[in-house]
């Protein structure tokens, strides 16, 4: 009996750890569950407070892959940013950017004597181009029936581009494509649509490169529209001019830069190239182009040929319609393709 009585008494003991095990896994769990509970409470709180507080989210990391045509910045006064393939709405029709200068006095170009004194019998060369077109074709137009080989550099995508440099073949004028490329002001300053731009590789420049020839029939060479940044940069010039030289074509530099690499790039690539000699109207005032174009008049004279480059201004196409006959006494007034050199 004394037996039995230990053994009942020694399992009442287990039972009883047992229990009291029980007891313990219990709080504990409990404590855990609350635990977790406030921990859910207090991010609940964080996330509610940063609501109402206005603080913004981390941001997550995202990888942007740009497109080949370029990013678009602030654009003034030209038309919104559009493919390189020349997709535009009804607001393609306002003016672009005809072009950017660091102060009023562009960049000059850099001295250059005559290449050989000109013969007594030899009349000075001139050529004038009038970029930016293929918006304003009333200003076009007038320009295209003046009695003189203007040179017209036509925007690559623009609303009237194709049909005007169709009349101008026809007229026997030259054609040249206005190649958009970066300024030193992009952002701010948009060069537009199938520009060129630094951040592009090589694949990307000759896709958009091609894309903008194809927009612009009878195409003889090419000049930069704005491009103070892309002109400097050797590297991304010399993939753009190899296949200028493919084409058959030339470039003409219209110097936005005085940090200009487009010489040395044309001679490493044996690329038939010009440059700009002045700006015509940088200022619009009927007496400043005058004055611009009697001193393209008078470099020609000295060197024996001169480029002159102008824009679609009302102010221009009023002076030029007034002075090309003094001009043409004095001056051959030829294709720019006359004076490009190897």
């Amino acid at each position: 009996m004394a037996g039995r009585a230990k053994t009942a008494k020694k399992k009442t003991t287990r039972g009883g750890k047992k229990s009291s095990r029980a007891k313990k896994n219990g709080t504990l769990g409990r404590i855990l569950l609350l635990a977790g509970l406030l921990a859910a409470a207090v991010v609940a709180a964080a996330v509610v407070a940063d609501f109402w507080l206005g603080k913004p989210p981390v941001p997550r990391k995202v990888s942007i892959t740009r497109k080949p045509e370029g990013p678009r910045g602030i654009v003034r006064n030209l038309p919104p940013a559009t493919n390189a393939f020349g997709a535009r709405g009804k607001a393609a029709l306002k003016p672009p950017v005809y072009e950017v200068y660091a102060s009023k006095e562009p960049v000059p170009p850099p001295p250059r004597p005559p290449e050989r004194e000109p013969l007594l019998d030899e009349r000075p060369k001139i050529a004038i181009i009038i970029d930016d077109i293929g918006y304003d074709q009333d200003l076009a137009r007038r320009l295209l029936a003046m009695d003189a080989q203007i040179t017209f550099s036509v925007l690559p995508h623009s609303p009237h581009g194709a049909e005007f440099a169709d009349e101008a073949d026809r007229a026997e004028r030259e054609i040249l494509l206005h190649l958009p490329m970066e300024p030193v002001e992009y952002p701010e300053v948009d060069p537009g649509p199938g520009a060129l731009f630094t951040y592009m590789d090589t694949d990307a420049l000759l896709h958009c490169l091609e894309e903008n020839l194809h927009s612009v029939p009878h195409v003889k060479g090419v000049n930069n529209h704005m491009g103070s940044r892309f002109t400097g940069n050797g590297a991304k010039l010399n993939p753009v001019f190899t296949a200028l030289k493919k084409e058959n074509l030339f470039f003409v530099d219209s110097l936005t830069t005085r940090a200009s690499q487009c010489r040395a790039s044309a001679r490493l690539v044996r690329l038939p190239f010009a440059e700009r000699d002045v700006f015509l109207d940088h200022e619009q005032s009927a007496g400043f182009v005058r004055r611009q174009t009697r001193e393209l008049v008078r470099l020609a004279r000295l060197r024996g040929s001169a480029i002159g480059i102008g824009h679609p201004h009302l102010v221009t196409v009023d002076t030029l319609a007034a002075l090309l006959p003094e001009v043409a006494q004095a001056a051959d007034i030829v294709p720019v393709s006359r004076l490009v050199k190897e």
